[in-house]
């Protein structure tokens, strides 16, 4: 079809789910902050008290990114807060970046949880299809890390991020939790 395939990869809700991932697996915690009404949040006595992620359960109440957390608690009381935590951000990205590098070289970051990836040749060489390929791609970096990430493909960065945004509006995670 396309001469080059360029994939978006977007992990899900990154700060959240790097956070719920980090304190199940690295601190033992037993409850998932993804499964329940959550958000990682700026902190209100620093004045930062706007909403940076939410979980899936805490969208169903309509909270959103950006809105304060004075409007998420409105809509939702219950809503467990949790303060970020950059520095394992910058790791979790760090690590996801090194992961999409073994598919190639020619990997271009585009935001802390976001990367475009040129895998053609990946592709002819393992005579693959570019939707196998994404498919690979956001299972490896589920089965690595715990989480859950989107894929676009599309022949430039332009359109494989329109393609990874349009599947994103139309089609939810299945058992795995997996888009494409």
């Amino acid at each position: 079809m396309f001469d080059s395939y360029v994939f978006h990869i977007d992990v899900n809700s990154a700060y959240l789910s790097w956070e719920a991932a980090y304190r199940i697996h690295h601190l033992g915690y037993l409850q998932d902050l993804r499964a329940i009404p959550s958000a990682v949040s700026g902190d209100t006595a620093l004045r930062c008290g706007i909403i940076l992620a939410k979980s899936l359960p805490a969208k169903k109440y309509g909270i959103q990114t950006g809105e304060s957390i004075f409007q998420a608690k409105q809509k939702c009381p219950n809503l467990l807060l949790v303060p970020p935590n950059y520095t394992l951000y910058q790791r979790c990205s760090a690590a996801m970046i090194r992961l999409i590098e073994t598919y190639s070289p020619a990997v271009e970051p585009y935001s802390i949880d976001e990367v475009f990836i040129d895998a053609s040749s990946y592709l002819k060489t393992y005579q693959m299809t570019a939707r196998e390929l994404a498919m690979k791609m956001i299972l490896d970096v589920l089965s690595t890390t715990g989480i859950t990430a989107t894929a676009g493909i599309g022949s430039n960065l332009y359109l494989c991020k329109i393609a990874m945004d349009i599947e994103a509006k139309h089609i939810r995670p299945d058992k795995n939790g997996v888009r494409i």
